[in-house]
């Protein structure tokens, strides 16, 4: 723990001797870095951090680098700030929209952060990023809570404008319309991050986003897309009981709809959640009720025929599973 802590400090601070020093201070005397029996550093941290981000920072340093910032005058201050709530390395004309500045004024104001050492650009891609994480910590500590949803906001909107259509960014876009206090506008991207982590066989991600996503109350039509979602994600990892969870919410949703195709098909996914966990008897009588429930949609009668058919041979039930074939192939035949 003592390396990655060390690189962390060095990290936020920049090797300033200066900051780190009075960092080290504020840690020891609030009880947060102190020796152990054979005299290494720790902290409470040290079993569940990546990085040592939990660990606070000094008024005093934040003071420091505020005082520094303010001397380059309310414009500049205005775009680190918007800088600061965006989270990732950014170009000048990028931020123009945020601050309500020109691109050429944007460009000239990047340009004196940089020269009073706020701000690095990348000799190759021209895209700023923070001196140190000190810089946009003491910026966003400093935003009252009705600008930072403002510039959450103009963020959300510029990103979607700049970027349309690139679910790599959707959860970027969310995070910023839940920061400005509008979490059913980040819905639709949350879902679409999902979608997008499934893709990439991220499914864990992908749970996340639909847990994200469902918290903020979607609409019916999306919620049903949401929780499919999430029972994919959860059949990839395993998870049976929570997929059995997932489905009967599914099923409850769709009968207050009355959307028989959509309870059909909820029903089907509980009875296959069952199969997997052995529990053949319960898939079969599952899948009987999805079938009684007369989806008149082809293609899902179809498939909850099929399935029938296949949780009826695996239970044994020969003549059963015979009679869900027989009636499942005209239907083949149609569609096919």
């Amino acid at each position: 723990p003592a390396p990655r802590c060390a690189a962390r400090r060095a990290q936020a601070t920049g090797g300033n001797p200066f900051f780190l020093a009075e960092t080290l201070r504020h840690l020891c005397e609030h009880g947060l870095v102190q020796p152990d029996a054979h005299g290494r550093w720790q902290t409470p941290f040290d079993d569940t951090t990546d990085d040592y981000r939990e660990l606070p920072l000094p008024p005093t340093v934040r003071d420091t680098v505020r005082a520094r910032e303010a001397r380059l005058g309310e414009p500049t201050m205005r775009l680190l700030e918007a800088a600061s709530l965006a989270g990732d390395p950014f170009r000048a004309p990028g931020r123009a929209d945020t601050t309500g500045a020109d691109e050429a004024a944007t460009v000239n104001l990047f340009e004196a952060a940089e020269r009073a050492q706020l701000l690095v650009a990348d000799a190759k891609s021209g895209a700023y990023r923070f001196a140190h994480d000190l810089v946009p910590q003491a910026l966003a500590a400093g935003l009252s809570p009705a600008r930072a949803a403002l510039v959450h906001r103009r963020l959300a909107l510029n990103l979607d404008r700049a970027q349309a259509g690139d679910s790599r960014l959707a959860a970027r876009i969310a995070r910023h319309w839940e920061a400005a206090g509008e979490p059913r506008r980040a819905i639709g991207f949350r879902l679409a991050a999902g979608e997008a982590a499934a893709r990439l066989y991220a499914h864990r991600e992908a749970l996340a986003e639909c847990f994200q996503a469902l918290a903020h109350g979607p609409e019916p039509a999306v919620e049903v897309r949401l929780r499919n979602a999430k029972i994919d994600a959860l059949r990839h990892l395993g998870d049976i009981a929570a997929r059995s969870v997932e489905a009967d919410h599914l099923a409850a949703l769709a009968r207050s709809r009355g959307a028989r195709n959509e309870e059909a098909h909820a029903v089907m996914q509980r009875a296959l959640a069952a199969a997997d966990g052995s529990r053949r008897r319960e898939a079969l009588r599952l899948m009987e009720h999805a079938v009684a429930l007369k989806p008149d949609d082809e293609s899902t009668l179809r498939r909850a025929l099929r399935i029938a058919g296949w949780a009826a041979t695996t239970c044994g039930e020969t003549r059963l599973a015979e009679r869900y074939v027989q009636q499942a192939l005209p239907l083949a035949e149609r569609i096919d």
